[in-house]
């Protein structure tokens, strides 16, 4: 799978120091073997770029968050692109894929202030920052890279009395029906009940593990199961975080949401040093007044490759949103999942990072840049 093209061509120095987003977007489709990819449109794009294909929301949990890099030959009523596509992308209901232009840099650097994040998952393109540098990047004390909450939504309370919440969004799709069941990694919303404790637990969602299920409502009114764990420890697959379930709803009082989840983050860089934060986490539930609580959104998933890194402690972190407080609060969102591929590093992760140090090509040597 061609995952690693090399730091970048170094095109440009880049200085952020405001709230920054710094990739483009666009829906895509494509068949293995082929070169040839369908976009829904190419503005921004130009022969030469750099490019990930992402398969961001699918049918099951085994496929979503597949993905490759890719070079730009030309850019017509579609992309052409260098590689043959390894895998096959949908760009249709459910299914949904999209084409991210990675900017090159020759350094990066985040100043205090200065928040680079990736635009916000709407349901057909968004939730991923991805960036290459073939120098140094530099993520200075004040500063952050931030994708909290930019991943799957949370779910919601259909407007009216005794509802149940609807489960948040995740691998399999947006979820629109009341549903405890769990949506891939969504997690599934909280029931109602007649009797204390009026409402059931919503839950949170799931990512780098599963999400814990709800608490049952007065009569065993079921709650919400926890989204389910996905992708896998080396982010050959990446997930976003999924988004927590929609709170219950006893008395005719306003819905509560489920929190968002958190981005799919990627940084490639040949030198990384980190005194400010890289912050991936999923975003808090709702408060319920007269409802239950939404549960909190997972965790993100952040991949890290370059030759050195330094982290500092507790630096980098990918946890879950804590679950909203009502008649029933819910469970919290799973942790994300990070992955560091580098040559020597220092520091920590929350939560620990899983890890590939040395015997990478780009150790020791100039790496290829295709």
């Amino acid at each position: 799978m061609s995952q690693f093209l090399g730091f970048g061509r170094g095109n440009s120095d880049k200085v952020i120091t405001g709230t920054e987003t710094v990739n483009i977007y666009t829906g895509c489709s494509g068949t293995t073997g082929l070169t040839a990819l369908t976009v829904d449109n190419t503005g921004g794009f130009s022969a030469g770029d750099l490019i990930l294909i992402h398969k961001s929301r699918g049918d099951t949990t085994t496929t979503c968050g597949t993905w490759e890099l890719n070079r730009i030959v030309s850019v017509g009523g579609g992309l052409t692109l260098l590689i043959p596509l390894v895998n096959s992308y949908q760009d249709s209901g459910n299914e949904q894929s999209q084409c991210v232009l990675i900017p090159e840099y020759r350094g990066l650097t985040i100043q205090s202030g200065g928040i680079l994040t990736p635009s916000a998952w709407d349901g057909n393109t968004g939730g991923i920052l991805f960036v290459a540098c073939n120098g140094q990047i530099n993520v200075n004390s004040g500063g952050s890279i931030n994708g909290v909450g930019k991943g799957f939504r949370g779910g919601s309370t259909p407007s009216g009395t005794a509802k149940r919440g609807t489960a948040g969004e995740g691998t399999v799709g947006a979820e629109i029906r009341e549903n405890a069941g769990p949506n891939g990694n969504g997690g599934g919303g909280g029931d109602q009940s007649g009797t204390s404790p009026y409402c059931a637990q919503s839950a949170g969602g799931g990512n780098g593990a599963e999400a814990s299920t709800g608490g049952a409502g007065g009569n065993n009114v079921g709650p919400g199961y926890g989204g389910l764990a996905v992708g896998n420890a080396a982010l050959t697959t990446a997930c976003f975080g999924g988004g927590g379930g929609g709170g219950g709803q006893a008395g005719a009082t306003g819905g509560t949401v489920g929190g968002n989840g958190g981005a799919l983050m990627t940084i490639f860089g040949r030198d990384i040093v980190v005194a400010g934060t890289i912050n991936n986490a999923g975003n808090v539930g709702g408060n319920g007044v007269g409802a239950g609580g939404g549960g909190g959104g997972a965790g993100g998933s952040v991949l890290i490759k370059a030759s050195a890194v330094t982290l500092g402690a507790g630096l980098i972190t990918a946890d879950g949103g804590t679950a909203g407080s009502g008649q029933q609060g819910g469970t919290n969102g799973a942790t994300g999942r990070i992955r560091i591929e580098v040559c020597s590093r220092t520091g920590t992760t929350s939560p620990i990072a899983s890890e590939s140090i040395g015997g990478h090509n780009f150790c020791g040597s100039v790496a290829a840049i295709i």
